[in-house]
């Protein structure tokens, strides 16, 4: 019977002469010969990964393709895809993968090879190998060790139902080339007067100083003990040298550093220009772009203070300014501590998260989110209404926040008009705009609490068991401790506010617009 199987070294190559009588195994130990060549070339003097093609993009809900392309793994094996490949984005179960996962889609050879083409004459049997590329995706947790076998293409990110949200290939490995550079491999008489002058040579003899004759021993570099200057600054180099800037730790006036730990006074203006990406969490959870970022692993601490103020002591202590990532301070009335601009279409201050405010809150007037469903264009002072659709889109923290539909109020004394139009709202794509399962927070007795006490929320639990609750109702406490029901008497001082969603019977939770009245 015939051997298929590839030996670790083939060291014999066919010898062919006339009259020679040739069987199977010969014609496999042939085709062994040089798969064995092709494959030991591309392992030694290649890196796997990569080679051509294979872009991944998104082709649907939770499917994704590949490009035609070619790969080398690290058993030197060429893995070729000739035309468009579609993959499900599914585990190994066949399972859609849930939202906020990392999953990994990953290329691999077929093995064992395929069989293929079965013979039209003769005996029966294949007449081909069909060489083909395997696909799968796993959890970041999960995926092979060996990604020289295992060939990572992409990393996806899924959004919800196994959405996929994200395709990123950074992370891909390229082929490339093995090169060995040996001791004698560049021979330094090769190489021309001017790069030679640049190269350091001969360790402890190189000049730093572009000839001037003043050497530098790279064995000075050894910081040793930081309270001898001979020691920290084998160049000499003094404050005036870096624009009387100390930076470590100090207020500096020409030459003379005076001791004053966790400072740096700059004298004057001083620009700083910085082009460089901003800064991952290892998770992706922090924006790539960016120009600078001031990080202080002291958590009592603050990472930027800003402050402006008459003198260097005028600071007021009278304050007490919790820990916080920013601090800004203004001693001079009329001055802000921090003060945030920007242009039409974008929020001037964007707070993800519990806003506290101990003192006065300046400002015109509160809005919420509603969206437009009247089939015309509304204008800046416009009164609405609800519409009595479904709501479908939440925002917010946790999507506590419905967004609910309305349209041009156009009847007398409507119980479903719900306010006045103030502008363009922004969209906010921070989170999927579906409804979150409520937060499973406890208050325990004598702690303190939040209440919404005016505006759009997404919680609140109703009972309909005295009368169906209707969109635009008001609705009033029940004796079902927690819940609230349909003001079918209203009265002044216990509407807590208007119904957004419809609950048939029994007990729920609804979207609601909270006007105490």
């Amino acid at each position: 019977m015939a051997d298929y199987k590839l030996p670790d070294y083939v060291t014999k190559r066919l010898r062919y002469f006339n009259n020679q009588f040739l069987q199977e195994q010969d014609f496999i130990d042939e085709q062994n010969y040089h798969v064995d060549r092709q494959r030991r070339h591309n392992r030694l003097l290649h890196s796997a990964g990569v080679a051509d093609g294979l872009d991944v993009t998104i082709t649907g809900t939770t499917q994704v393709q590949v490009s035609p392309g070619t790969a080398i793994d690290g058993k030197g094996r060429q893995i070729l895809v000739p035309q468009i490949d579609s993959v499900d984005v599914k585990d190994s179960k066949g399972e859609l993968f849930k939202q906020g996962q990392s999953v990994f889609l990953v290329m691999s050879y077929t093995e064992p090879e395929v069989e293929s083409d079965p013979t039209t004459v003769g005996g029966p049997g294949a007449t081909r190998w069909l060489e083909q590329a395997k696909f799968d995706c796993f959890d970041s947790g999960s995926v092979p060790g060996d990604d020289e076998i295992f060939l990572r293409l992409a990393q996806l990110e899924i959004g919800e139902n196994g959405k996929v949200n994200i395709v990123n290939t950074k992370g891909r490995k390229i082929a490339g080339s093995k090169t060995a550079i040996t001791q004698d491999s560049i021979d330094e008489t090769l190489l021309t007067q001017a790069v030679r002058d640049q190269l350091v040579k001969r360790g402890n003899l190189h000049d730093h100083t572009l000839g001037n004759g003043a050497q530098l021993k790279h064995s000075n570099l050894d910081l040793g003990d930081l309270k001898l200057p001979e020691n920290r600054n084998p160049h000499n180099t003094t404050a005036a040298d870096v624009n009387a800037l100390s930076l470590n730790g100090g207020t500096v006036k020409g030459n003379v550093t005076i001791d004053n730990p966790g400072r740096l006074d700059v004298l004057g203006r001083t620009f700083v220009k910085i082009k460089v990406p901003g800064v991952f969490d290892g998770n992706n959870k922090i924006s790539n772009t960016g120009s600078l970022f001031v990080v202080n692993t002291d958590k009592n601490s603050y990472a930027l203070v800003a402050k402006i103020s008459a003198t260097d002591d005028d600071v007021p202590l009278q304050k007490n300014i919790p820990p916080a990532a920013i601090v800004g301070i203004a001693s001079f009335d009329k001055v802000h501590g921090i003060y945030a601009s920007s242009n039409t279409g974008t929020p001037a201050l964007n707070v993800d998260g519990t806003a506290l405010i101990n003192g006065k809150l300046s400002g015109t007037h509160i809005v919420d989110t509603f969206i437009n469903a009247s089939g015309q264009r509304l204008t800046t002072g416009d009164v609405v209404k609800l519409k009595g659709t479904p709501v479908t889109r939440f925002r917010g923290q946790q999507n506590k926040a419905p967004i609910a539909e309305v349209t041009l109020a156009d009847r007398e004394n409507d119980t479903l008009a719900i306010g006045i139009v103030d502008g363009k709202a922004f969209r906010d794509n921070a989170l999927p705009d579906t409804k979150l399962e409520s937060e499973s927070a406890f208050i325990e007795d004598g702690e303190d609490l939040y209440l919404v006490t005016l505006g759009v929320f997404a919680h609140c639990k109703v009972d309909a068991t005295e009368a169906p609750i209707e969109v635009g109702d008001l609705l009033t406490t029940s004796k079902n401790p927690g819940h609230a029901k349909k003001a079918t008497e209203p009265k002044l001082g216990s509407i807590i506010g208007k119904a957004l969603q419809p609950l048939e019977k029994g007990t729920g939770e609804i979207s609601v617009f909270v006007n105490i009245q």
